[in-house]
Parts: structure tokens; C-alpha cells; sequence
């Protein structure tokens, strides 16, 4: 009688949730997406494919034209292992317009790039390894395989214990500091040990394999850990670092909790929309919070190794006992380092401050906290508005010369003030202390530039979420409202310049050897971009957003080229 009651349940628990989802189906607001779509010209449709809006697919395309000059110094870019089969190579490249019906609820957004060749038996679960997409067997090389940011949606998903609390790198390792050596693993579940070795250990932040997934010995890491940049290209390593922000459960996602709680039942951990790439991806200003943080960063998740020296002296305070006494109006010592780590844990997004960071710290559940960590009203202005570019001018110019790891921290904690002013965070200092960079070159610094001026967004559009027909059903997310025209990405491209060099024609006729009219000279492109983006040296404003975008959308409304239009392909 248990087992029949109990299935009885389960059958009335399974048909309730149907039909609460299906009335979240039913109820969920609908949206139409213009978006753009630029690949050779063989390729049909968006399914499993990348595109964007009007912003985001301009700063694509025009960015593609910095290649031949950023290739050249930094192979190892993404864009340039891609270019064999798109622009760089014989492709006929062309533009796509696209009208997208999809709910108003959106997922995460999964680069879809060429593969190429085979993942080596050393390599990782996931679809990716060093900077380049791997092909799965039988998959022929420059076929677009669609991944999530997390490094892979392809392969086998990590171990239960690297879900939560882990930041599996896909492209760098770690050296630094191994504080305990893990030997004669089990080479089936490996990562899976070390990551629960880690969980375990207080001082473990992340986790070194030497010899790759799959092999016997795991070195367990602490502060200062130093990151090995493409490392698993030159090598058969692995790596995790410990990330406190990743999400066990959808409902742990602050923004899914939002969005996707029509959709999801908290009842389970994982969410079949998420799981399955069902709604549609996106990505809100494309390439421009990755290069301001993450990429600009060069490494997914910089540790905390200034702990060691200040933290470690700011924390040995009571924290109750400085919260008590801010409570009870008193004020607490001022401590610059102590309040950029509580106000990174507190108002951050990612690396880089939240829009409101200003408000979240003047929160009434918040500002104690901060008053007791030792903020003041000119530390938190200063933090929420963390400079990255000037942070590591300020840390080379002070810290860097001769100095690295412990006693540039050392250094850091003598010279607080500037680094006050030059408005640096934990994060930031840490990070230019113990190995970091970001000096890329210029046509790489143009590429997020122009991403952070256009402020795009890129669409992914999974094959599980495509609905049959031209309907939302309760199980799909999106469909193809309407495929508008196909134009030459040359013809594109060519009204975006045409319309930039009117702002300012001078600069190309005064390029030397005839640079001016070779789109792929230096001259040309330092014109182009110098142009869109402004250059305070030599009086140049910046273009607006829809000073570039008007000619490419432009090109789609009209097929007479004498109207800034294009002819369909």
C-alpha cells in the first residue's frame, strides 16, 4: 500500500508541475529580437549558431578587420585560430538579418566557434582546451561547435564534488604554492578527489594536475598561487581554482532565481532550461565586461594572496566587537584593504563594481557592515569606482620595480594612500602584484574599446530550445520569425568605413605609401578606430553609438547602393 501511495503522489506531484509550468509557458511575455548574424556564405539559419544585434554584430565585423595586424603579435587569440575559416580565410563571408521570437527570459549565453582537429588523450572533459575549439570524432574541421562560458557543454559534465565551488580552467594552470601532494588516485575520478580534497581543506584554493585529468597525482594549492597563462596549450595540465560565487542549484543564481522561477521547481537542484541550453543566450555588452575584468585580467578568478599580509592583520580584530561599536556610534579604524574586500564580497559583479554599487554600500543592512570593516565615505567612493587601468600604472609605478609576490605587498600596505587614489581594489593590487599582467597590445586594446563604446549584445540560439513550427509550446523557447536579407559582409563593412571616414578624411590621405586606401595597413586601421573611438592626444572625440551603427543597419533596409544599402546575396 506505501509503494502505491507513494506513486500515486509522485504521479500527482509530476502532474501538477506540468501544469504549473505549462501556465508559466502560457503567461510568459513574448519578445521579437533583430539580430545579425555574420559566417560564410554556405552556412543557413541561427540554430546552434552565434549572432547579435545591430551593435553587437558591428563591433564583431569591424573588429575582424584589426586581425591581420593583431595576429601578427598575439597568435594565440582566439579570432585568429578561427580566421582559416571565416574572414582570414577563402570564405565568401556574408551577413545575415534575422527577426527571433523567443520569451523574454534569457539563459546563458555559449560561444559557438570552428573546431578544429582532435582533443589530445591528455585534455580535459570539455569541448576546449589552450584558446581553440576541438572537434568531436567524425566532425570535420571548421564545423561551429556551441559551448558555454564554463569551458564546454559537449563533454561529460565535472564531478559532483567540482560543481559548486570550483572554477574549472580550460586554458591556464596553476604554479605557486603546493602545500600537500596527492598520490595514487584513482585516474577514473581523479578530479572529482581533488576537488573534495580541496573542499575539505580551509587553506586549499585550488588544485594543480601536473599530468592532465585522468593521471594519479594532484598537487592542492594555497596562497600565493600564481597562474600559468595557456598553460594547458604548452602542456597536459589541469586546474581549478576555489570560487565561492559559482551556484550549486539554479535557485542559488540570484538572476535565475529572478527569471527563471516561472520555469524551474525549487524542489530540484537542477533546471532543465539551464541544463539544456533551452532559452535563449545572452551575452549583455559583448566583449566589454570581459575585457575590463575577466580577460583584461588574463585569468578567470585572481586569489586573495594579499590575505597573507593584510587581511591576516585586519581579520585577527573582532568583527562583532567592531560592529557592536559602529552600532553604537562609534567609529571604527579606517582600514582601506578590509573595506575593499568586504565591499567586493558585498557590491561587486564579478571583479569590476555593480551599476549600483554607491547604493548597495548606503544600503541600511549594508553600511554597518562596511563602517565596521573600517570604510569611510571616501573609500567607498573611491571602490566603487575601481580603476583598472590606473590601479596597475599606480602598482608599476610605486611597487613593480624589483619587487614581486610578498614584498610588493609589502610595498602595497606603505603606500595605501596611492593606491586609495588611483582607485584600486584587493582584487586589482593582488593580482599586479603576484604575476599578473595585461599589457596586450594596441589592435587588442582597440577590439574591447570598441566593445565598451557600442555596448552590443550576442545571442546564442541553442537547437534545444527551437520550436517546430512558429509557436511557443511549453517545452520550446524560440523560433525564426521572419530570415530578412543576406548581403556581402564587404559591402557592410565598407558603408560602416565609408560613413567613419567622413568624420575625418584627413587622416587616411595622409597615410604614407599609400596605406590609406589597404584596409588591412596599420595606418588605415589606427585611422578607422582612432576615429570611432576618440583620441585625447590628438583632439578627437568619439563617435556615438548611432553615428556607427546607422550605416549598418542601413545596409539591410535598403539594396541600392546609392542609399547606403547592399544588394542581397
Amino acid at each position: 500500500m506505501a509503494t502505491k501511495a507513494a506513486s500515486a503522489l509522485a504521479l500527482a506531484v509530476a502532474a501538477a508541475c506540468g501544469a504549473w509550468a505549462s501556465a508559466a509557458a502560457n503567461n510568459s511575455k513574448l519578445v521579437n529580437i533583430t539580430t545579425y548574424r555574420v559566417t560564410p556564405k554556405h552556412y543557413t539559419g541561427i540554430t546552434n549558431m552565434d549572432s547579435g544585434n545591430a551593435a553587437g554584430d558591428v563591433m564583431f565585423g569591424l573588429n575582424q578587420l584589426l586581425l591581420p595586424q593583431l595576429c601578427a603579435v598575439e597568435p594565440s587569440f582566439l579570432w585568429c585560430e578561427n580566421r582559416k575559416y571565416l574572414s582570414g580565410g577563402d570564405a565568401w563571408m556574408v551577413y545575415s538579418e534575422f527577426v527571433v521570437t523567443t520569451r523574454d527570459v534569457f539563459g546563458e549565453y555559449q560561444p559557438c566557434n570552428p573546431c578544429q582537429g582532435q582533443e589530445p588523450k591528455h585534455g580535459g572533459g570539455g569541448g576546449s582546451g589552450g584558446d581553440f575549439v576541438y572537434c568531436e570524432p567524425g566532425m570535420p574541421n571548421g564545423t561551429f561547435v556551441c559551448e558555454s562560458e564554463g569551458g564546454g557543454s559537449r563533454g561529460p559534465p565535472p564531478p559532483p564534488q567540482c560543481e559548486s565551488g570550483f572554477d574549472i580552467w580550460h586554458e591556464d594552470c596553476l604554479n605557486g604554492t603546493v602545500y600537500k601532494t596527492l598520490k595514487g588516485l584513482d585516474p577514473k575520478v581523479s578530479e572529482g578527489t581533488c576537488c573534495a580534497a580541496c573542499s575539505g581543506d580551509k587553506q586549499c584554493r585550488g588544485w594543480n594536475m601536473a599530468h592532465g585529468l585522468n593521471s594519479t597525482a594532484c598537487e592542492l594549492m594555497t596562497d600565493p598561487i600564481v597562474m600559468w597563462d595557456g598553460g594547458q596549450e604548452k602542456s597536459s595540465c589541469k586546474a581549478a581554482v576555489v570560487d565561492h560565487s559559482s551556484y550549486n542549484c539554479w535557485y542559488d543564481n540570484p538572476q535565475w532565481k529572478k527569471t527563471l522561477a516561472p520555469f524551474c521547481s525549487k524542489a530540484q537542484c537542477k533546471c532543465d532550461v539551464i541544463e539544456k541550453s533551452k532559452a535563449v543566450g545572452l551575452e549583455a555588452d559583448a566583449m566589454c565586461h570581459n575585457y575590463r575584468a575577466q580577460r583584461a585580467m588574463n585569468q578567470p578568478g585572481p586569489t586573495k594572496s594579499m590575505a597573507g599580509v593584510a587581511l591576516a592583520r585586519s581579520r585577527k580584530s573582532n568583527a562583532l566587537k567592531a560592529f557592536a561599536a559602529v552600532m553604537a556610534g562609534e567609529a571604527a579604524t579606517p582600514d582601506y584593504w578590509h573595506c575593499s574586500n568586504t565591499l567586493e564580497g558585498m557590491c561587486f559583479d564579478g571583479y569590476m563594481p555593480s551599476k549600483d554599487c554607491t547604493a548597495c554600500a548606503n544600503d541600511a543592512a549594508h553600511k554597518p557592515v562596511l563602517m565596521a570593516a573600517g570604510c569611510t565615505e571616501d573609500m567607498i567612493g573611491h571602490l566603487c569606482h575601481a580603476n583598472l587601468d590606473r590601479c596597475e600604472d599606480a602598482v608599476d609605478h610605486t611597487c613593480k620595480q624589483g619587487k614581486q609576490g610578498s614584498s610588493c605587498d609589502a610595498c602595497i600596505l606603505n603606500h595605501t594612500s596611492v593606491m586609495e587614489n588611483a582607485n584600486c581594489t584587493e582584487t586589482f593590487v593582488n593580482y599586479f602584484c603576484h604575476s599578473g599582467h595585461r599589457h596586450h597590445s594596441a589592435w587588442y586594446e582597440f577590439v574591447g574599446n570598441l566593445a565598451c563604446l557600442l555596448e552590443g549584445n550576442w545571442y546564442s540560439t541553442n537547437e534545444a530550445g527551437k520550436c517546430e513550427g512558429k509557436e511557443l509550446t511549453d517545452d520550446c523557447w524560440w523560433f525564426v520569425a521572419e530570415e530578412k536579407r543576406t548581403v556581402n559582409q564587404t559591402c557592410v563593412d565598407e558603408n560602416v568605413i565609408k560613413s567613419v571616414q567622413t568624420v575625418r578624411p584627413d587622416c587616411w590621405t595622409d597615410c604614407p605609401d599609400n596605406q590609406g586606401k589597404n584596409v588591412s595597413s596599420a595606418c588605415f586601421l589606427k585611422c578607422l578606430f582612432n576615429t570611432m573611438l576618440g583620441n585625447s592626444t590628438e583632439g578627437v572625440k568619439p563617435m556615438t553609438k548611432a553615428q556607427i551603427t546607422h550605416p549598418f543597419t542601413q545596409s539591410f533596409k535598403s539594396s541600392n547602393p546609392a542609399k547606403g544599402g547592399c544588394v542581397s546575396v
